[in-house]
């Protein structure tokens, strides 16, 4: 199994960086083709590596990016905020324009006899 896996059967890690399904499917083929314990612990030590690979990077990703992180989970917050208090303000204005018209539609039906009876 070992000379398959150097001649080409799973595919190279370079590939797998750039197809994320393709250690899903690397993964697969060596559990559903492999009968021997050493390609199923060698292909546990890939992906392993290729997690600690990953956490590494973004790792990575997120101390170069910092400020450009803070300051856009900041900026949601703040938008969200707004959005939540602009909604409550909406729903207090239905309110109030839902209890004026309740309260001067007697009025109004009043006034609108007064005019038609004269």
């Amino acid at each position: 199994m070992a000379a398959e896996a150097a001649g080409g059967k799973y595919r190279s890690t370079v590939s797998k960086s750039k197809d994320p399904s393709g250690l899903l499917i690397s993964v697969i083929r060596t559990l559903s083709t492999s009968d021997d314990v050493e390609d199923r612990e060698n292909e546990k030590g890939r992906l392993e590596e290729a997690y600690e690979k990953c956490d590494r990077d973004l790792d990575e990703l997120i101390v170069q990016h910092y400020t450009e992180l803070t300051t856009a989970i900041r900026t949601y917050q703040s938008i969200t905020e707004r959005i939540t208090n602009s909604r409550n303000k909406i729903k207090q204005v239905n309110l109030l324009s839902s209890c004026l018209a309740v309260v001067t539609f007697p009025y109004r039906c009043g006034l609108e006899q007064c005019h038609s009876s004269v």
